[in-house]
């Protein structure tokens, strides 16, 4: 301290005293300054240590749900693929010279029977109501073993539905505008057309829905119009598009990808897509009727475009008394085709294992032994006229049909001791009716299958034409 400060800090007095001494005293600090150094370089190596380790287990973690996804994906294609080959076996049997005209005689169709073959290659075990098999046991290679699961959905026919691509031209084809006018025809969808009418007041009924159907399909501008008898008048040349005044969008007018896209159709409710989707397609397929296929609805519309002593300007179907009847043969000939449709069910009435609907029930409308609904087109003409001269059968078979459709068609009560079915007297003509019945196997499918693996799920839905070297006519991963 020089000889000025030390006069200075002496003449401040006990203050001075001390701010000489520790003026004198070396920094006792520095080692604290260094410990908070090494405090904090510590601290920030455990917070890049510990989101290194996160980042790590994120990216673990991620890579393992990508392994999953892809081993999903796989498992789901293996599953469609699978159906495309034992679909196009099908097609082998009947073309075998030895085999093929049992398998024609039979009408067997494979495809019925995929949904309790397929799971066999994934689990190698067969369960089934009236009893399961272990392959392993039986000495078969090859079945089970997968490192994760294949779900199979029945294959789908697309057969038997009303292709509205069909209108996707500038002339309009009369077979498949009656086809939809017959479907949607009957009272028993009046509710579901009244909410359609009420949001879009430019449709009147719905046949004008049918019109405006065409005019969102077909390739010109030009505003069409269906009347109650499915006859067909110009709106206006260039004015289909006054339907959309309001909307985002316009008429397509060219064929539809998918059948969600009828729901761009001013006045397609959700309760129309609900209600008709099962009926309707976008895929190339011939205008014929598979009553192996078809549900109460369709068959409700196939019998209301043959009944006899209608005129051209009323349909029979249009008056309650008539339609009633025919609720009643459609909801049989449904309850008839879904009991052949669940073959397990189907083996154990024939084998006993089950009860069921009574044997003689059966043998009145059927062949002993018989695992199709309609082998040939004159069984389902013989099948109708046992339901309309024999309403005890119809009614027993009416409990194979869906609640659902039973309720919509004012059947709920049926089975109830307070139910009494209509007198039929309804008449159809059977020869044009088998002029255009089918039922032989389908060509056209939507398959689908899903591949799971660790937490994984990957869907793939196709849509393959095997008429046409199983042309793929529709892909989706989801």
């Amino acid at each position: 301290m020089t000889s000025w400060l030390q006069r200075h800090v002496a003449g401040m007095g006990r203050f001075g005293h001390r701010l000489a001494v520790r003026l004198d005293t070396p920094m006792r600090r520095q080692r604290g300054t260094a410990l908070v150094i090494v405090l904090a370089t510590v601290a920030i190596l455990t917070v890049s240590i510990v989101e290194f380790v996160y980042q790590t287990r994120v990216n673990l973690h991620l890579a393992a749900n990508q392994r999953d996804e892809v081993k999903a994906y796989f498992l789901a294609r293996s599953g469609v693929n699978l159906q495309l080959l034992a679909l196009n076996y099908q097609h082998e049997l009947s073309n075998a010279p030895m085999i093929g005209p049992m398998v024609e005689r039979s009408n067997f169709q494979l495809w019925e029977y995929l949904d309790l073959l397929l799971p066999t290659y994934a689990a190698a075990r067969l369960e089934s109501p009236i009893g399961s098999l272990d392959l392993e046991d039986t000495g078969a290679t090859g079945f089970g073993g997968l490192t994760g699961d294949i779900s199979f959905s029945r294959p789908m026919p697309e057969e038997g539905k009303i292709n509205v691509n069909s209108f996707a031209g500038r002339n309009i084809d009369q077979a498949t505008l009656q086809a939809l006018c017959n479907l949607i025809r009957p009272p028993a969808y009046d509710d579901v057309f009244a909410s359609s009418i009420a949001r879009q007041r430019a449709l009147r009924d719905r046949f004008d829905l049918v019109g405006a159907i065409i005019d969102h399909i077909d390739s010109d501008s030009d505003l069409t119009v269906v009347d109650e008898n499915c006859n067909v008048s110009m709106g206006g040349r260039g004015n289909e598009s006054s339907r959309y005044v309001g909307l985002e969008w316009g008429p397509k007018n060219e064929p539809l990808v998918s059948l969600d896209e009828l729901a761009l159709v001013p006045g397609v409710s959700d309760g129309f897509l609900e209600q008709f989707r099962d009926n309707l397609t976008v895929y190339p397929v011939p205008l014929r009727f598979y009553p192996n296929l078809s549900n109460a609805q369709a068959f409700l519309g196939f019998l209301c475009s043959h009944v006899t002593g209608g005129s051209e300007d009323v349909n029979p179907c249009s008056l309650p008394v008539i339609a009633q009847q025919v609720y009643v043969l459609a909801l049989a000939l449904e309850g008839y085709v879904n009991f052949f449709s669940d073959k397990m069910r189907l083996i154990a009435q024939y084998t006993g294992f089950m009860d069921g609907i009574s044997d003689d029930r059966v043998l009145d409308v059927s062949r002993g032994g018989q695992m199709i609904a309609f082998q040939q087109p004159r069984d389902f003409v013989n099948v109708l006229n046992v339901f309309r001269t024999q309403s005890d059968v119809a009614m027993q078979f009416m409990l194979f049909s869906d609640p659902g459709r039973r309720l919509l068609f004012g059947m709920g009560g049926v089975g109830g001791s307070a139910f009494i079915p209509p007198d039929i007297a309804v008449t159809f003509n059977d020869r044009a009716m088998l002029q255009q019945i089918e039922v032989g196997p389908p060509r056209v499918f939507t398959i689908e299958a899903t591949g799971h693996y660790g937490v994984a799920s990957r869907t793939i839905r196709a849509v393959v034409d095997l008429g046409n070297d199983s042309r793929l006519l529709y892909w989706r991963e989801f």
